[in-house]
């Protein structure tokens, strides 16, 4: 977490803090800023909380993803914070009835000219500016979607938006900065193997990087399991189709086909090759887990 006089601000994953790295604080412009490990897939929100005994109802915390200001809510009124003066970011409104979450996602490279892209110098940060707002009049809460497409190669991950979710109709004012903000968090994100590499963080144990990659093993089987047992299912029935029409003497019987019996009889070999290495790789990868849980290092 990071904190600046009264306030406090993170970012969550399932609902935990992100771990942030590098921290910097300046306090000529309020800034404080960190580094946080990004995963391509998950979705996130930006929280900031005011830990004063008093709220100012003019106070309110502002998100910009990427470059693009995006949604914020207000400390001292009911849309937008809870009972502890929180303010909890994690979608944006693409109509008044309908929110796309905030989702890390991998970038997708094109093949401009990095100067002409606007984004660049502000992508790969989320940051969050708490300031003295003046509400106006209600406005359309659409607003354009994040941009996922970069021509800058520098960075792996951006930010998305996740699938729609249908939301109570809600309405949102428009807002005009006052002064200075008084506080801005900045947390840029990246992948965990580029901050490893930048040594911005600690390289993880062995242990750690091996289960990593075993997990992905892992769920790479159990989809080649599932797909078996589709495949199994289709050419069960295909066998079945096959009995009944034989069996059927009212039914014309179509000419014996050799060849269809030698491919029913090729898939069935190669369907129980298949599970049986599958199963053999299973097996192994217990092995290995059990391995790595009792010594952090290879032989």
């Amino acid at each position: 977490m990071l904190k600046h006089h009264e306030y406090t601000a993170w970012i969550s994953v399932d609902g935990q803090p992100l771990e942030t790295y590098a921290v910097e604080t300046s306090l000529a412009t309020n800034e404080v800023a960190c580094w946080v490990v990004s995963e391509a897939g998950k979705e996130f929100s930006v929280h900031c909380q005011d830990t004063s005994d008093t709220v100012a109802d003019n106070i309110g915390a502002i998100v910009y993803i990427d470059g693009q200001g995006c949604r914020g809510g207000m400390f001292g009124h009911s849309e937008g914070w809870g009972t502890d003066h929180t303010v909890e970011i994690s979608n944006v409104f693409v109509s008044d009835r309908i929110s796309r979450p905030f989702v890390f996602s991998k970038v997708q490279l094109t093949d401009g000219d990095e100067s002409t892209d606007t984004s660049s110098a502000d992508l790969g940060q989320i940051q969050l500016r708490v300031c003295k707002v003046a509400l106006g009049d209600f406005v359309d809460t659409s607003l354009p979607c994040l941009q996922t497409e970069h021509s800058n190669k520098a960075v792996a991950h951006c930010v998305g938006l996740g699938e729609e979710i249908m939301t109570p109709q809600t309405m949102m004012r428009k807002t005009q900065y006052i002064g200075q903000p008084l506080a801005i968090f900045t947390f840029k994100y990246r992948d965990r193997n580029l901050l490893e590499a930048n040594g911005i963080i600690p390289l993880s144990a062995p242990s750690e990087r091996w289960n990593r990659a075993l997990r992905k093993i892992e769920e790479k089987l159990l989809r080649v399991f599932n797909m078996l047992y589709e495949l199994t299912g289709e050419l069960n029935e295909l066998c079945r189709d096959r009995s009944l029409l034989k069996a059927n003497a009212n039914a014309p019987v179509p000419a014996p086909s050799k060849r269809r019996d030698q491919v029913l009889l090729k898939l069935e070999e190669m369907l129980l090759r298949v599970s049986n290495l599958a199963y053999e790789i299973m097996d192994e990868l217990r092995e290995l887990r059990r391995a790595i849980s009792l010594r952090s290092e290879p032989s």
